[in-house]
Protein backbone atom coordinates (compact mmCIF):
# COMPACT_ATOMS: atom_id res chain seq x y z
CA UNK A 1 0.00 0.00 0.00
CA UNK A 2 1.47 3.38 -0.91
CA UNK A 3 1.90 6.05 1.76
CA UNK A 4 -0.85 8.14 0.15
CA UNK A 5 -3.70 7.26 -2.23
CA UNK A 6 -3.16 7.39 -5.98
CA UNK A 7 -4.89 9.91 -8.21
CA UNK A 8 -6.61 8.80 -11.43
CA UNK A 9 -3.52 8.97 -13.66
CA UNK A 10 -1.45 7.04 -11.11
CA UNK A 11 -4.20 4.44 -10.70
CA UNK A 12 -4.45 3.88 -14.46
CA UNK A 13 -0.64 3.55 -14.70
CA UNK A 14 -0.72 1.02 -11.86
CA UNK A 15 -3.39 -1.03 -13.68
CA UNK A 16 -1.33 -0.93 -16.90
CA UNK A 17 1.59 -2.26 -14.88
CA UNK A 18 -0.52 -5.13 -13.56
CA UNK A 19 -1.42 -6.09 -17.12
CA UNK A 20 2.13 -5.71 -18.42
CA UNK A 21 3.54 -7.68 -15.51
CA UNK A 22 1.11 -10.54 -16.05
CA UNK A 23 -0.29 -10.25 -12.53
CA UNK A 24 -3.57 -12.04 -11.90
CA UNK A 25 -6.47 -11.16 -9.60
CA UNK A 26 -8.83 -14.17 -9.83
CA UNK A 27 -12.22 -13.32 -8.30
CA UNK A 28 -10.64 -10.22 -6.69
CA UNK A 29 -12.22 -7.34 -8.60
CA UNK A 30 -12.72 -5.19 -5.50
CA UNK A 31 -9.16 -5.80 -4.27
CA UNK A 32 -7.80 -4.90 -7.72
CA UNK A 33 -9.87 -1.71 -7.89
CA UNK A 34 -8.98 -0.42 -4.42
CA UNK A 35 -5.30 -1.39 -4.77
CA UNK A 36 -5.19 0.62 -8.00
CA UNK A 37 -6.14 3.63 -5.88
CA UNK A 38 -3.91 2.62 -2.98
CA UNK A 39 -6.71 2.75 -0.44
CA UNK A 40 -7.32 0.30 2.42
CA UNK A 41 -9.80 -2.55 2.42
CA UNK A 42 -13.25 -1.98 3.84
CA UNK A 43 -15.88 -4.13 2.13
CA UNK A 44 -15.71 -7.92 1.77
CA UNK A 45 -17.39 -7.97 -1.68
CA UNK A 46 -18.17 -5.73 -4.65
CA UNK A 47 -21.86 -6.05 -3.79
CA UNK A 48 -21.17 -4.73 -0.29
CA UNK A 49 -19.13 -1.83 -1.73
CA UNK A 50 -21.95 -1.10 -4.18
CA UNK A 51 -24.50 -1.14 -1.36
CA UNK A 52 -22.30 1.05 0.84
CA UNK A 53 -21.83 3.74 -1.81
CA UNK A 54 -23.55 6.94 -0.66
CA UNK A 55 -26.60 7.71 -2.80
CA UNK A 56 -25.28 11.17 -3.74
CA UNK A 57 -22.16 9.50 -5.22
CA UNK A 58 -24.10 7.13 -7.50
CA UNK A 59 -24.30 7.99 -11.20
CA UNK A 60 -26.54 5.57 -13.13
CA UNK A 61 -26.57 7.87 -16.19
CA UNK A 62 -23.49 7.09 -18.29
CA UNK A 63 -23.39 10.70 -19.51
CA UNK A 64 -22.20 11.55 -15.98
CA UNK A 65 -19.44 8.96 -15.93
CA UNK A 66 -15.83 10.13 -15.88
CA UNK A 67 -12.39 8.57 -16.25
CA UNK A 68 -11.19 7.14 -12.95
CA UNK A 69 -14.63 6.48 -11.50
CA UNK A 70 -15.43 2.97 -10.38
CA UNK A 71 -18.42 1.22 -11.99
CA UNK A 72 -20.56 -1.56 -10.56
CA UNK A 73 -22.08 -4.40 -12.57
CA UNK A 74 -24.62 -6.85 -11.19
CA UNK A 75 -27.64 -9.01 -11.87
CA UNK A 76 -29.52 -9.90 -8.67
CA UNK A 77 -31.02 -12.96 -10.35
CA UNK A 78 -27.81 -14.66 -11.48
CA UNK A 79 -25.59 -17.16 -9.72
CA UNK A 80 -22.93 -14.61 -8.75
CA UNK A 81 -23.98 -13.01 -5.44
CA UNK A 82 -20.81 -10.90 -5.19
CA UNK A 83 -21.30 -8.41 -8.05
CA UNK A 84 -18.44 -6.82 -9.99
CA UNK A 85 -16.49 -3.56 -9.91
CA UNK A 86 -14.09 -2.04 -12.45
CA UNK A 87 -12.21 1.23 -13.04
CA UNK A 88 -13.45 3.41 -15.90
CA UNK A 89 -10.77 4.38 -18.44
CA UNK A 90 -12.43 6.21 -21.36
CA UNK A 91 -15.45 6.25 -23.66
CA UNK A 92 -14.62 4.74 -27.06
CA UNK A 93 -15.51 6.16 -30.45
CA UNK A 94 -18.32 3.59 -30.53
CA UNK A 95 -19.84 5.26 -27.45
CA UNK A 96 -19.00 2.32 -25.18
CA UNK A 97 -16.97 2.85 -22.02
CA UNK A 98 -13.74 0.90 -21.55
CA UNK A 99 -12.79 -0.23 -18.06
CA UNK A 100 -9.84 -1.83 -16.35
CA UNK A 101 -10.94 -5.13 -14.86
CA UNK A 102 -9.92 -8.61 -13.95
CA UNK A 103 -11.31 -11.05 -16.50
CA UNK A 104 -11.12 -14.81 -17.11
CA UNK A 105 -8.32 -16.35 -15.07
CA UNK A 106 -7.87 -13.09 -13.18
CA UNK A 107 -5.91 -11.39 -15.96
CA UNK A 108 -6.00 -7.60 -15.88
CA UNK A 109 -7.36 -6.14 -19.12
CA UNK A 110 -8.87 -3.03 -20.63
CA UNK A 111 -12.30 -4.17 -21.86
CA UNK A 112 -15.54 -2.66 -23.14
CA UNK A 113 -18.12 -2.65 -20.35
CA UNK A 114 -20.49 -4.51 -22.67
CA UNK A 115 -18.38 -7.59 -21.86
CA UNK A 116 -19.90 -7.72 -18.39
CA UNK A 117 -23.44 -7.70 -19.76
CA UNK A 118 -22.98 -9.91 -22.83
CA UNK A 119 -20.56 -12.47 -21.38
CA UNK A 120 -21.44 -12.45 -17.67
CA UNK A 121 -25.03 -11.22 -17.68
CA UNK A 122 -24.17 -8.34 -15.33
CA UNK A 123 -25.45 -4.95 -16.56
CA UNK A 124 -24.07 -1.66 -15.28
CA UNK A 125 -25.74 -0.42 -12.11
CA UNK A 126 -23.96 2.90 -11.64
CA UNK A 127 -20.54 4.56 -11.56
CA UNK A 128 -19.18 6.38 -8.54
CA UNK A 129 -16.52 8.87 -7.57
CA UNK A 130 -16.44 7.34 -4.09
CA UNK A 131 -14.87 4.09 -2.80
CA UNK A 132 -14.25 2.84 0.75
CA UNK A 133 -14.96 6.26 2.23
CA UNK A 134 -12.60 8.05 -0.18
CA UNK A 135 -13.67 10.78 -2.58
CA UNK A 136 -11.84 9.68 -5.74
CA UNK A 137 -12.01 13.17 -7.29
CA UNK A 138 -9.96 14.66 -4.45
CA UNK A 139 -7.20 12.04 -4.36
CA UNK A 140 -4.03 13.80 -5.32
CA UNK A 141 -1.41 13.08 -2.71
CA UNK A 142 -3.10 13.47 0.62
CA UNK A 143 -2.69 11.21 3.64
CA UNK A 144 -5.18 8.38 4.19
CA UNK A 145 -8.43 9.05 6.00
CA UNK A 146 -7.81 9.40 9.77
CA UNK A 147 -8.75 6.43 11.94
CA UNK A 148 -11.72 8.26 13.46
CA UNK A 149 -13.21 8.87 10.00
CA UNK A 150 -12.60 5.24 9.04
CA UNK A 151 -14.39 4.02 12.16
CA UNK A 152 -17.35 6.32 11.49
CA UNK A 153 -17.51 5.12 7.87
CA UNK A 154 -17.31 1.50 9.00
CA UNK A 155 -20.19 1.85 11.46
CA UNK A 156 -22.32 3.56 8.82
CA UNK A 157 -21.44 0.84 6.34
CA UNK A 158 -22.68 -1.89 8.65
CA UNK A 159 -25.98 -0.01 9.12
CA UNK A 160 -26.34 0.38 5.34
CA UNK A 161 -25.56 -3.29 4.70
CA UNK A 162 -28.07 -4.38 7.37
CA UNK A 163 -30.81 -2.23 5.79
CA UNK A 164 -30.00 -3.53 2.31
CA UNK A 165 -30.10 -7.15 3.53
CA UNK A 166 -33.61 -6.52 4.84
CA UNK A 167 -34.63 -4.99 1.48
CA UNK A 168 -33.20 -8.00 -0.37
CA UNK A 169 -35.18 -10.37 1.90
CA UNK A 170 -38.39 -8.47 1.08
CA UNK A 171 -37.60 -8.75 -2.65
CA UNK A 172 -37.15 -12.52 -2.34
CA UNK A 173 -33.37 -12.46 -2.85
CA UNK A 174 -32.45 -14.58 0.18
CA UNK A 175 -29.03 -15.54 -1.20
CA UNK A 176 -28.02 -11.88 -1.62
CA UNK A 177 -29.38 -11.02 1.84
CA UNK A 178 -27.36 -13.88 3.35
CA UNK A 179 -24.21 -12.67 1.57
CA UNK A 180 -24.68 -9.16 2.93
CA UNK A 181 -25.16 -10.54 6.45
CA UNK A 182 -22.00 -12.62 5.98
CA UNK A 183 -20.18 -9.44 4.96
CA UNK A 184 -21.45 -7.70 8.12
CA UNK A 185 -20.12 -10.58 10.25
CA UNK A 186 -16.74 -10.34 8.48
CA UNK A 187 -16.54 -6.58 9.02
CA UNK A 188 -17.38 -6.97 12.72
CA UNK A 189 -14.86 -9.83 13.09
CA UNK A 190 -12.07 -7.99 11.22
CA UNK A 191 -12.55 -4.76 13.22
CA UNK A 192 -13.16 -5.81 16.84
CA UNK A 193 -11.87 -2.50 18.22
CA UNK A 194 -14.60 -0.63 16.34
CA UNK A 195 -17.46 -2.95 17.27
CA UNK A 196 -16.11 -4.19 20.62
Amino acid sequence: MPTSPRNTAQAIDWLKGQRAGGHTWPSLCLALTRNARGIPALYPSALAAQTGTPKNHRFPNQAQWRRGMVAYFDNPGDGNPYGHIATLAYKGKDGVWRAWSNVTGGKVALVPITLFTHSWGDPAQFASDHLNGYDLKSLVDRPPTPLEQFEKTLRGTVQDLRAEAERQDKRGHAKRADLLRRDIRLLRKNHPKVFG
